[in-house]
């Protein structure tokens, strides 16, 4: 079945050890969960030796020289680009199905969330972080807040303002539920946004 969902895999900028470490990690998800995953493509062996490959040549180009450290990145880019076909495995055989792609200790790709004010909540790159953004308004400055679910009037936190339409906020707890909106504070006065509920990644 086709599927319109999109697992990311975020391996790119990691270091050798922590391609090696993520690698390590998936491996076993999907080692661990032969049901679901039952015919994967790159096979576990063939994951399992381009994954001790890499860790044997990091070893040795740790003492220095080109052609250590050239063999050491043919590895790594060998390693990285069956990580990308397994990704595209386990999209393949989800079903649309965010759990079994967290089954694999994978990601999805999330869509931004809007609302009707055209205020767009979307996760960053990295973890426990988001970014917000909202249509301009003359004459105005943004406050941004948020909260944990569920909301209660009293329980939003001010996380920054500025005078710009967009915003990030960081530091908040992956895999926690909150409400996000903006409060644009002008010559009318504090006028809150219709707040957004969003899965933090």
């Amino acid at each position: 079945m086709k599927t319109h969902l999109k697992v990311v895999l975020n391996i790119s900028k990691l270091s050798v050890p922590e391609k090696i470490s993520k690698s390590r990690h998936v491996y076993d998800a999907i080692a661990d969960n032969g049901s679901v995953f039952s015919n994967p493509n790159p096979s576990l062996s063939e994951l399992d030796t381009a994954i001790n490959d890499l860790e044997s040549a990091w070893l040795k180009a740790q003492d220095g020289g080109k052609s250590l450290t050239a063999l050491m990145h043919d590895k790594e880019s060998n390693l990285v680009k069956l990580m990308n076909d397994l990704a595209h495995y386990v999209e393949s055989v989800c079903d649309n199905d965010p759990e079994i792609v967290h089954l694999a200790k994978l990601d999805v790709k999330r869509k931004p969330v809007f609302n009707r004010l055209p205020f767009v909540v979307y996760q960053l790159d990295h973890s426990g972080a988001v970014g917000l953004r909202v249509t301009p308004r003359g004459k105005t400055l943004y406050r941004w807040e948020y909260c944990l679910d569920p909301q209660s009037s009293n329980s939003w936190i001010i996380a920054k303002t500025t005078s710009l339409a967009s915003a990030e906020i960081e530091n908040l707890l992956a895999g926690g539920l909150y409400w996000f909106r903006v409060v644009f504070m002008g010559v009318n006065g504090d006028i809150p946004g219709t707040p957004v509920k969003f899965a933090v990644n």
